[in-house]
């Protein structure tokens, strides 16, 4: 009897000191999770603080990318000569911006990919420049503004083609025999692109006939529908001739080119 009450007296000293020691591994457990939580904390703190940094930095970019399309306030181009060499533009430029002593550039491009840098001059409150270019070409810029170290661009805009580029076209003939003798002959010149500046239109073509270097007729093409529509013109030759056909085109300029006609023969 006396060893029981003993042994069981033993049993819960044990158990007294087993729950003595969970407790206190416990509290030692809890400790630690509120000392991470506490560092988890923290960590989101700086996480959260270096986010609105990156925010702040992303803001700033959006804003020096966006800060180039506010530089222009307006542009404006003019047609100041056309030959088939070059052409003269005269491009002025209003910027939103603009601190005395600054230097102002055009970074001129062209299809094949040079680049030309031109100085702008300044007057009456813009920055102007003349350009010379060709009529065939297709162009594009940026303007630059350089203040000491800091240069901030604009955003890439076209050259209006309407101010260089020469009216294009393309010419056909086509020719058949007609009652068994003659060759009859049909011309068509199409305007291929759209122009409204008096300089680089087409105002004038004719089909000129030539044998051996002779000329033997020229031929009107009159334009059905003013410089934009169809020029036609036909003409009748023995089928025996051997003739070559020249179509001459005159600009408003008052140049003019000339083109050979391939002529297609339906016999």
């Amino acid at each position: 009897m006396k060893s029981s009450v003993i042994f069981i007296f033993a049993l819960l000293i044990a158990i007294l000191i087993f729950s003595v020691f969970s407790f206190i591994q416990d509290r030692l457990t809890l400790k630690e999770l509120l000392l991470s939580s506490s560092k988890m904390e923290e960590s989101l703190a700086t996480l959260h603080s270096r986010v609105g940094s990156v925010q702040n930095t992303v803001d700033n970019l959006r804003n020096l990318v966006e800060e180039p399309y506010r530089l222009l306030k307006s542009k404006e181009f003019f047609t100041v000569s056309v030959g088939f060499d070059e052409v003269i533009v005269k491009s002025l430029f209003t910027l939103s911006e603009y601190k005395e002593g600054s230097d102002v550039f055009l970074i001129l491009n062209d299809e094949t990919g040079s680049t030309r840098t031109l100085k702008l001059e300044r007057g009456d409150g813009v920055s102007f420049v003349e350009l010379s270019i060709s009529p065939f070409g297709i162009y594009s810029g940026q303007v630059l503004v350089r203040e000491g170290s800091h240069e901030i661009m604009s955003e890439r805009f076209q050259i209006p083609p309407e101010n260089y580029r020469i009216q294009n076209f393309e010419v056909s003939g086509r020719a058949w025999q007609q009652d068994h003798s003659d060759l009859f002959y049909s011309f068509h010149l199409i305007p291929t692109s759209f122009i409204q500046n008096s300089q680089l239109k087409i105002v004038k073509a004719s089909v000129r006939v030539m044998n051996q270097g002779e000329v033997v007729d020229v031929l009107d093409m009159p334009f059905q529908d003013g410089q934009t529509g169809l020029a036609t013109t036909n003409y009748t030759t023995g089928k025996d001739s051997n003739f070559e056909f020249f179509v001459d085109v005159t600009y408003g300029f008052g140049g003019s080119v000339s083109r050979k006609v391939e002529v297609k023969y339906n016999l």
